[in-house]
């Protein structure tokens, strides 16, 4: 039976050939097939008790030269009646033999060149450049280009035609190349998959080997020291004294038979692997993210809710939603502070999390850069906008006046709208029952005033909320109490963003380590002379400098 497991290993029923991605080739096959076709040697000399030896002796001693060999074949051995004809002919066995070395020598030997190709590739600092070079582009078109946006807004900022974009950039480009999802893009992940393999091999291939040859230490003659780049001799010098010298410096210092070694900073050694690890846990990490994260944005009112859950969108093709989604999310108050230019310094947003029966699970006043975080969800404050106006209308137009209080919904005006520039918001107050009264129109940019127009739209006036001061516009008296405010509330669940967060604390430890400098000495006393040794992997000037020091202070 024969079985091929892919890594170029061949196992039979009756005899096992196992091959190790290259390291075993044909010789182990060949080895076989010569020790099982070779011919056996039969010495035919009589001895003296009758039987054949390969060296027979005479009675005086003497070394007699053997008489002709005879050779006899396996096939002869097992069957000697065969004629050659049939010895000749290929057998069962013969025939897989052959199978196994065209098995070998073309399917393990063009794994062997594959795997060897790509390690070659991965490990090419040019390439790992390239496609650094790559993912600084794409974060940079990323940046620069709004994701995640529909179709409707890239036509409207990326029209088709004369109006282009630097002259080439439309919205079919960006929809075509997927520039508008640009971290979730394959394009973007193939270049992520490289850097991480690129990183991997890196440290199978170049960082393993030297940290173990660091963790091996060695002692060396005074001949190879004089090799080192840092070399001299101290007459009559001892290496117990350097010895003592080097451990009050902070080496580990090791002696034998006249001889010494001693090294620190070995933690210098271990710091690039573990930068490279970190690096990958980074990509880990925003992978799971744009894969499996939830985000999007809902503009809540005042003393109005939602389901938490109703704000969360899929940004990639997995969806993880959190424990917290499912509860509910109320907006207590929304509250803008002013400084005294009138520019807005702060928005805070007061939410509260509700369970099933309406039970007050959390609540805390947010802001910009001060999130609420329930159960794998993070709130921010993002927007704001103004939902209605709360007025008092008294009508003294008929003989008996009537008072009531009326929330009026604002619709918001776009920039450059009705040649408005800026955010506006605008609501109207009917004030009769025929068609042609269009009624008082209510004007308001931010939560500090509103502006009043009558019917025909000239100016009445403008009023701060809660000022309790009326108003009278076309025989309407009107207060205002209150601006109602929306919130914009954005949602986010990011599954990656713990283990980007230990890829980033790890990536700072280890490259402050990575600037210790991994330092050894050799010593070896010959002809009454003690001579010294050393080297760094950085830092020369320093060490030279410290190691100058420690020569000095040799008695």
């Amino acid at each position: 039976m024969l079985r091929w497991n892919g890594g170029a290993k061949l196992d039979r029923t009756s005899k096992k050939i196992t091959t190790s991605t290259g390291r075993r080739t044909m010789q182990a096959v060949h080895a076989r097939r010569e020790a099982w076709h070779r011919p056996k040697i039969v010495h035919t000399a009589p001895r003296r008790d009758g039987r054949t030896n390969a060296t027979p002796s005479t009675p005086s001693g003497r070394t007699e030269e053997a008489p002709p060999l005879k050779t006899t074949t396996s096939n002869e051995r097992t069957s000697p009646s065969r004629d050659k004809a049939t010895t000749n002919r290929p057998t069962d066995e013969d025939k897989e033999d052959e199978f196994y070395d065209w098995l070998i020598q073309n399917i393990g030997k063009g794994l062997v060149d594959t795997k060897n190709k790509a390690r070659s590739t991965l490990s090419n600092l040019k390439a790992a450049v390239a496609d650094l070079s790559a993912i600084a582009a794409l974060s940079a078109i990323g940046t620069l280009i709004e994701q995640g946006k529909n179709v409707e807004y890239y036509q409207n900022y990326y029209p088709d035609g004369d109006e282009k974009v630097l002259g080439f950039v439309t919205w079919k480009l960006i929809v075509f190349l997927g520039l508008d999802h640009v971290y979730t893009s394959p394009m973007f992940f193939a270049t992520l998959i490289y850097l991480a393999a690129s990183l991997i091999v890196c440290s199978s291939t170049t960082q393993f080997p030297l940290l173990k040859r660091a963790k091996k230490w060695s002692f060396l003659d005074e001949n190879s020291i004089a090799n080192l780049e840092l070399a001299e001799d101290l007459p009559k010098g001892k290496v117990e004294d350097l010895g003592k010298l080097l451990s009050e410096s902070g080496y580990q210092v090791f002696l034998r038979n006249k001889q010494l070694y001693g090294f620190k900073g070995l933690a210098g050694r271990y710091a690039p692997m573990w930068v490279h690890v970190s690096l990958i846990l980074i990509m880990i990490g925003g992978s799971c993210s744009a894969l499996g994260g939830l985000r999007g944005d809902l503009m809540i009112p005042e003393e109005q809710g939602t389901v938490i859950a109703e704000g969360l969108r899929p940004m990639g093709p997995f969806q993880f939603y959190p424990s917290g989604a499912g509860y509910g999310l109320y907006l207590d108050n929304f509250d803008i502070k002013y400084r005294p230019s009138g520019k807005v310094e702060q928005y805070y947003s007061t939410l509260s999390v509700l369970n099933d029966e309406g039970d007050i699970l959390a609540s805390k006043k947010i802001s910009v850069n001060d999130p609420l975080r329930w159960r794998g969800v993070t709130m921010y404050q993002t927007d704001w906008s103004i939902a209605a106006v709360q007025v008092t209308v008294k009508d003294s137009g008929d003989s008996l006046s009537t008072t009531s209080s009326i929330r009026l919904p604002f619709a918001t005006l776009e920039n450059g709208e009705a040649g408005v520039g800026g955010r506006i918001w605008a609501t109207i107050l009917p004030t009769g029952e025929t068609v042609e009264k269009k009624g008082v129109s209510i004007l308001a940019r931010d939560l500090q005033s509103v502006a009043i127009y009558g019917e025909d739209g000239t100016f009445a006036g403008v009023r701060r909320p809660g000022s309790n001061t009326p108003i009278v516009v076309d025989g309407v008296e009107i207060v205002v109490d209150k601006l109602v405010g929306s919130s914009g509330i954005e949602f986010r669940s990011d599954p990656g963003v713990p283990i980007v967060y230990a890829g980033f604390g790890m990536l700072m430890m280890t490259t402050i380590v990575s600037c210790f400098s991994h330092s050894q000495v050799w010593a070896a006393e010959y002809d009454d002379k003690l001579r010294v040794g050393g080297k760094a992997n950085r830092g020369s000037v320093n060490f030279a400098n410290e190691l100058e020091r420690v020569l000095d202070t040799v008695p």
